[in-house]
């Protein structure tokens, strides 16, 4: 916006004029401080953050659907619905953004998103009716391992875990498990140890079939929306974890390596005759 002032000088009229020069200096100046103020608003609304926030439901039901991520591939963010669908995008400079929305057992959506102001968005997720249902199969599959040890064991299947009260697999597991963190009075004992009967116990760690180098460490750093299944054997002493990517990759799978009684975690085997599900 400009604003144009004209200062006419009238050289009969000396005091005249001399009293004119100086309110129309000070008409111009006023008039220049507010057209930069006026100009610079708009500039300033157009580069603030803005905050995308909005819910995430199942397309067929209208249901809430939590621990859904929404990643942001181009910034290297994400974040994850909560109990009720819900999310917030950390603040975002106006422009566009590509955007990733995927929950295990629906169809991911790959949307691009223009961001100018503050904005509550919904998105829908299509069930992946398929995947869902070997999804079912191979969680009970998963979850006979734990009922069938020879040591007590519990499992904590998708349903549970997506309603997780906290962010790691770790917290998790303390908050949600009963898993009681002691020191290790071992020497060779490596971070920390589970509470059985009392008593510090080195935990072994399994992070999709593999043993894990990291052991508790490395569970610190799972989120718990990207856990599948857990199983927890001991009181804690032994931990078996499945991660959402692992989960779809096996679960549609004609066999599975990790239905067989010889892959149990070291420490942890069949009781009984259990019959192999790999065959008929």
């Amino acid at each position: 916006m400009s604003v144009a002032v004209e200062i006419v000088d009238r050289p009969e009229t000396h005091g005249y004029t001399s009293i004119m020069t100086k309110l129309s200096r000070r008409l111009f100046a006023f008039a220049s401080a507010a057209a930069l103020a006026l100009g610079a608003a708009p500039a300033a609304a157009q580069t603030a953050p803005a905050v995308i926030r909005g819910r995430v439901v199942d397309a067929s039901t209208g249901e809430a659907i939590p621990a859904v991520k929404l990643e942001l591939p181009g910034r290297h963010a994400s974040v994850y619905t909560d109990r009720e669908g819900r999310f917030e995008l950390p603040a975002l400079a106006p422009g566009s953004y590509d955007l990733n929305v995927g929950q295990l057992g629906y169809y991911e959506q790959r949307l691009r998103i223009g961001v100018t102001r503050d904005d509550s968005l919904v998105f829908r997720l299509t069930p992946h009716t398929v995947l869902l249902e070997e999804l079912k199969v191979y969680g009970s599959r998963l979850a006979e391992r734990a009922a069938h040890a020879s040591i007590a064991g519990r499992a904590f299947d998708a349903e549970r875990l997506k309603v997780a009260r906290s962010g790691s697999i770790l917290s998790f597991l303390q908050t949600d498990g009963g898993l009681f963190l002691l020191p290790c009075d071992q020497r060779d004992a490596v971070g920390s140890c589970a509470q059985v009967r009392g008593l510090p116990e080195p935990v072994t760690v399994y992070v999709d079939g593999l043993p894990s180098l990291g052991g508790l460490d490395e569970l610190r750093d799972i989120p718990a929306e990207e856990v599948f299944h857990v199983n927890m054997y001991g009181g804690g002493a032994v931990v078996e974890v499945f991660t959402k990517h692992y989960a779809s990759l096996e679960s549609h799978r004609t066999v599975m390596h990790l239905r067989t009684p010889a892959t149990m975690p070291r420490g942890v085997q069949w009781q009984g005759t259990v019959r192999d599900p790999n065959r008929p």
